[in-house]
C-alpha cells in the first residue's frame, strides 16, 4: 500500500510539469551570433533586475534564487523562487535553458512557470539582438 502511494505522489508529481513546444518540452531558445560571455552577462543582468541573488555561477551555468514576504492577512506567506540558467555555446550560438522553481503552495512546476520562464528567456534574447532597442 506505501509503494501505491508513493507511485502515485510520482506520478502527480511529473504529470505537474507542463511540456513546451521545444525540442526538450522546457523552456529553452538559441541565441544566434552571440559568445557564451555575452548571454551569461545579460543573464546576470536578468537576475539582477528581478532581484535573484547569485548562488553560484561557472562559465555555462547561474543558480540563484530571490525570496518573497507576502502578508495574506493571517500572518506572513514567504515565497521562494530558485532559477537555474544553461547556455552551451553550438557553432555561431549559444543554446539558452531555463528553469524557475518556486517553493509556495501550488507553484512546482507549472505550466505558467515553465512558460514564464520561456518569457524571460525571449527578453534576454532581445536584449542581445537589440541591444539598443528596435
Amino acid at each position: 500500500m506505501r509503494y501505491l502511494a508513493l507511485a502515485l505522489l510520482l506520478v502527480g508529481c511529473a504529470a505537474s510539469k507542463g511540456r513546451l513546444n521545444t525540442p526538450s518540452g522546457g523552456p529553452e531558445i538559441v541565441i544566434q551570433n552571440v559568445t557564451e560571455t555575452q548571454v551569461k552577462g545579460a543573464c546576470l543582468d536578468w537576475c539582477s533586475k528581478h532581484g535573484f541573488r547569485i548562488d553560484d555561477q561557472t562559465d555555462n551555468h547561474i543558480t540563484a534564487n530571490t525570496a518573497h514576504y507576502l502578508d495574506d492577512g493571517q500572518g506572513v506567506l514567504s515565497m521562494y523562487q530558485n532559477v537555474d540558467l544553461t547556455f552551451n555555446k553550438e557553432h555561431s550560438a549559444v543554446h539558452l535553458f531555463g528553469e524557475l522553481h518556486g517553493y509556495a503552495p501550488d507553484t512546482v512546476g507549472t505550466q505558467d512557470q515553465r512558460e514564464w520562464m520561456l518569457g524571460e528567456l525571449k527578453k534576454i534574447d532581445e536584449t542581445l539582438t537589440y541591444p539598443h532597442g528596435r
